[in-house]
């Protein structure tokens, strides 16, 4: 059988020892615990590191530096918008004095010109030529040989009727020295003469209310006609038709 010895005063003595120590353990290592925790909460509490660290006058000199930064980049867009606004407007009115020089030198020219079709304009020599090919300077058509129509061009035009369906090949025709009762050529001609037959095809061959039905409707695109010429061959021609 197992026989129980009695504890000594000395085995107490350890024993109480080793229990103070294992206590005073546990109260250090809650302390530690406690100082940990409240140095986490303090740590949580407070703003970033990066943060914490711009005092106010460095928020104030950045604050300052940025508001300079933006007003140096409106200052640039403005600048350069206004840059852009006078180019552009420098160079519509450098388009508008272009215009007005070559009207002006259109109106001022050696030549007259029919001026009011859309496509084609007739000089006072009889010359036909589009709108983009007539010399800005003397408000003539180019030369014989640089246009694709010749002087007096009855292009477009009924002979047997003398009416053309464009009203500056109508002019131009109505010009021929042909038409009209012991004419010379036009280059013989003095620019009295040449004004005077320029102004009489340019009114005959405006279209007139013979020309026109329902106040609306042509009868024919046949609708210019100069029939109708002071002392002309063709007028005879067509007085002789009719009856």
């Amino acid at each position: 059988m197992f026989t129980i010895e009695p504890e000594t005063p000395k085995s107490q003595a350890k024993e109480l020892e080793k229990r103070k120590q294992s206590l005073e353990e546990q109260r250090r290592y809650h302390e530690q615990y406690l100082r940990y925790k409240s140095e986490k909460d303090q740590f949580l509490r407070k703003k970033p590191y990066s943060k914490s660290r711009i005092t106010p006058a460095l928020k104030q000199v950045l604050r300052g530096f940025g508001v300079v930064c933006f007003l140096v980049l409106v200052f640039v867009l403005v600048i350069s918008l206004r840059r852009n606004f006078r180019h552009g407007f420098s160079e519509n009115q450098k388009i508008i004095k272009d215009i007005k020089i070559s009207e002006k030198q259109i109106n001022k020219s050696s030549c007259v010109n029919t001026k009011q079709g859309k496509y084609y304009l007739t000089d006072q020599y009889g010359m036909v030529c589009s709108k983009l090919s007539i010399n800005p300077k003397t408000g003539c058509c180019p030369k014989l040989n640089t246009t694709k129509f010749h002087q007096f061009s009855c292009h477009s035009c009924q002979m047997e009727d003398f009416c053309c369906s464009v009203y500056e090949f109508c002019v131009s025709c109505c010009m021929d020295p042909k038409h009209y009762k012991n004419s010379k050529n036009i280059e013989s001609q003095n620019k009295k003469n040449i004004m005077k037959k320029f102004k009489i095809c340019k009114e005959s061959c405006r279209t007139s209310s013979q020309s026109i039905i329902n106040e609306n409707v042509y009868r024919s695109k046949y609708k210019y006609c100069f029939d109708l010429l002071v002392n002309s061959k063709t007028a005879k021609n067509r007085k002789k038709k009719k009856k």
